[in-house]
């Protein structure tokens, strides 16, 4: 812009024409105004930035919400980058931006970038908003319906044992229905734990041909460790692990395993022990072919160690 008004205004004195000596001169007090709005607001403002959820499932979205303090009312525009290569618009309301992180394990959120420019284009200057954040992607459960005798030593649902009262959040496939229709209330099927034990779980890395192949056992694992859970319980080994970990119910112990699922690297192979009664492995070795690659981590997500 400056380089046009001084071209302009050469043009002008070279022809003494004081329209066009007018037009160079508003050029570059326009250009002045335009770097001076983008310094002093950029000097005046500040963006904060609140992050809805640090600890998610691969398949949820964590919302970002970004708020304007110390708002200047100066001709510029502000532009949040949305994480994946765009930017999104800032008022002075609260602006929110999801977030997806489709690959499992630990990270690290950067702090955002946060532009400032003037209504023309001409200056730009560039912010942060935030801090570095940590997340923790959890792997979603994915029961595979493609589990057979390759996959697992020994798979199937505890058999159901007696009845009992329908409690809030039991499976509706668990509701008997003909105990309602009797006018004896909801009743649910009960699950008992095998006769020598609550069942095992395996997860079994051995000759995994792949991360893709890991992460299906993984997701798999999760599926059958939370199913049990809410069906009486179960024991877990999971690479590496001496002793096995019991689970039982859907709330702390699972929780904790689920992390542990989602901060597996790359995990040596596993001792394969002699197959037991009510035993579930899931075998990586055995995953399907053509497994999508995992997801690319968006813009300002890192990995970090566990």
């Amino acid at each position: 812009m400056v380089a046009s008004a001084a071209g302009l205004a050469a043009v002008a004195a070279s022809v003494a024409s004081l329209a066009l000596l007018v037009v160079a001169i508003g050029l570059v007090l326009l250009t002045a105004a335009a770097g001076t709005a983008v310094l002093l607001s950029a000097s005046r403002m500040a963006v904060e930035r609140f992050v809805s959820a640090r600890e998610v499932q691969e398949d949820v979205p964590i919302r970002l919400r970004f708020r304007v303090v110390r708002p200047t009312r100066l001709p510029v525009r502000l532009e949040i980058e949305d994480h994946s290569y765009g930017w999104v618009s800032i008022g002075h309301d609260d602006t929110w931006v999801e977030l997806c992180v489709g690959r499992r394990g630990p990270h690290w959120l950067a702090p955002s970038r946060v532009r400032v420019r003037d209504a023309l284009g001409i200056f730009e200057r560039r912010l942060l908003a935030g801090r570095r954040e940590p997340l923790l992607i959890l792997p979603t459960p994915q029961r595979c319906t493609s589990l057979h005798a390759g996959h697992v030593a020994l798979g199937a649902e505890p058999e159901p044992h007696g009845l009992q009262p329908y409690a809030s959040g039991a499976p509706l496939s668990r509701i008997h229905w003909p105990s309602l229709a009797r006018g004896a209330g909801l009743q649910v099927r009960h699950f008992a734990p095998p006769p020598d034990g609550v069942p095992l779980v395996v997860l079994d890395t051995a000759g995994a041909p792949s991360a893709q192949a890991v992460d299906w056992a993984i997701r798999a694992t999760a599926a059958c460790i939370l199913m049990l859970a809410r069906t009486g319980g179960c024991r877990v080994r999971l690479p590496g692990d001496v002793n096995e970990t019991s689970v039982a119910g859907a709330d702390g112990e699972w929780r904790a395993m689920h992390r542990r699922l989602a901060v597996l690297g790359d995990p040596a192979p596993t001792t394969t022990p002699t197959p037991a009664a009510h035993q579930l492995r899931i075998c990586a070795a055995a995953a399907p072919t053509g497994l999508t690659p995992a997801a690319p981590l968006p813009p300002g997500v890192i990995p970090r160690s566990p």
